[in-house]
Formats: C-alpha cells, sequence, structure tokens
C-alpha cells in the first residue's frame, strides 16, 4: 500500500512538472512571437484627417506626419512596430487645439494608423488686448496663426477676453459672441447671410450681412432663436417687398416687430 501511494505520489509530481514546463514553454513561445511581431517594420503610416465644412482643413497629414516624427526622434518611415507608442502620440495629438479627438493603433499587417477629427471654427475673434483666434463649436480656442485660413464670420469691437469657463458668466461679451456664432452656424441661411459680428461700447450684438448696406441690429444675446426667426422672415419675404438696401439698419431688439431704420 505504501508503494502504491509513492508511485501516486510521483506520478502526480511528474504531472504537475510537465505541466508547468509546458506552460514555460507555450509563455516562450508567445513572447518569441511578439518579439518578432515587435521588430517587424512598419508597413506604412495612413494619416486620415476627417475634412471640415466645405472640404476644409486646419491641419493636413504632411504636418500630422512631421509632428509624429519630431515627437518620435527618429525617421517613422523606416521604424520598427516596438519603436512607437501609439498611446503617447495619440495623447500628444490631441493636445493640438485643432484635434478634437485623435487615435492612433497598428492593425494585423503592421500598418500604423493615425484617424484625426478636427475642431470646427465657427467665428473668428479680431481682438485689441490678444492675437486672433477662432472660436470652434464647442466655444473652445483655436489660435489663428496654428489653422490656415477659413472662412467664417469675424467678430470684432467690446469683447471680453477668453478664460476658460466664460460661457457660465452671467454677463460676458464673448459669451454672446459665441451664443449668436453657432446659431449662425447651425442654419445653413444664416451661415450663407452673415459676414461680421459686432459688439459696440453698450455690448449690444450688430450682424453685418455680406450683401448690402443694412446693419442687422440684435441687441441683447437672449431670445435669439425668435430674433433669427424674424431675420430670416425679412429677408425671405420683407426684402421682396422693399428692396435689400431700403434700409440702413435692421433692428430685431423689439419684440414681435422688424423695426427699419433709413
Amino acid at each position: 500500500m505504501a508503494g502504491s501511494k509513492r508511485k501516486r505520489r510521483h506520478s502526480a509530481g511528474l504531472r504537475q512538472v510537465v505541466m508547468f514546463s509546458s506552460l514555460i514553454l507555450v509563455f516562450a513561445i508567445l513572447f518569441i512571437g511578439i518579439e518578432q511581431k515587435q521588430m517587424r517594420p512598419v508597413n506604412k503610416i495612413d494619416i486620415h484627417i476627417k475634412p471640415l465644412s466645405e472640404n476644409k482643413f486646419l491641419i493636413n497629414s504632411k504636418s500630422v506626419h512631421q509632428k509624429i516624427e519630431d515627437y518620435c526622434g527618429f525617421d517613422i518611415d523606416r521604424a520598427s512596430l516596438k519603436d512607437f507608442n501609439p498611446p503617447a502620440v495619440e495623447h500628444m495629438l490631441n493636445k493640438d487645439k485643432r484635434v478634437l479627438n485623435a487615435e492612433v493603433f497598428f492593425d494585423k499587417q503592421g500598418a500604423l494608423h493615425v484617424n484625426i477629427v478636427q475642431r470646427e471654427p465657427i467665428v473668428r475673434i479680431e481682438t485689441t488686448y490678444f492675437d486672433d483666434f477662432y472660436l470652434d463649436t464647442e466655444g473652445e480656442v483655436i489660435p489663428a496663426e496654428n489653422a490656415t485660413a477659413i472662412r467664417v464670420p469675424v467678430a470684432t469691437g467690446n469683447i471680453d477676453e477668453y478664460k476658460p469657463g466664460y460661457k457660465t458668466e452671467l454677463r460676458n461679451s464673448l459669451k454672446d459672441v459665441y451664443n449668436v456664432a453657432i446659431g449662425v452656424y447651425e442654419d445653413p441661411f444664416l451661415r450663407s447671410l452673415i459676414e461680421q459680428i459686432h459688439v459696440d461700447e453698450m455690448e449690444e450684438v450688430i450682424l453685418v450681412p455680406k450683401l448690402g448696406r443694412s446693419k442687422v441690429m440684435i441687441g441683447s444675446a437672449i431670445s435669439l432663436d425668435t430674433k433669427f426667426e424674424k431675420l430670416r422672415l425679412y429677408y425671405k419675404k420683407g426684402v421682396k417687398r422693399v428692396g435689400l438696401d431700403r434700409f440702413s439698419e435692421i433692428n430685431l431688439s423689439y419684440e414681435n416687430q422688424i423695426v427699419g431704420v433709413k
């Protein structure tokens, strides 16, 4: 009986050794496979940038390629997979103020994919206190010097300085500009009509159309949906009756009426 028990213990111990050795062998094969895969050269670099409205770009594939190469510090077209850290490259690209979102990853064939969604500018802010900049659809800043020229309305006049959280302030003329600009951006008719947003000394908003001599007085940036509806009504119906240049000023700040000033 004692001999039989010793044989069973010996057999069980031998099986454990075999299983442990097999596991080590499997892990070794996997490690060698991963190492060999990481040593493979990058098959290709595919940079895809989603275009903005009217097929415009703030950033192009060539500049993205150069940014990655500068960040990595080597010729990325001659590199191996092991040389890259995709999450770190992705983080670097997402810090660019022109980029809303960047994804960086390798596929099974060893190609490096860089997919970028750009921020969408809706207005260019001209100021005397700082360099010009754009606001995007989320109200975030895109420095003008980092962006190619994009045709959007220009905002001028008495505009408060940008600072984080400006959209939550009770009174802020930059917030007013953003609210007007996003309303214009989201309406195809107004996008084709408005060229300039001006804030006067009383912090009232004036719109300058692309055609005609009429200025559009918005007043305070409240009830914008109602004011924009009156503006659409005037240009679609009123202009046909009175002509484009009948008035030098169209005032939308009065409730339930449009006031024209010659």
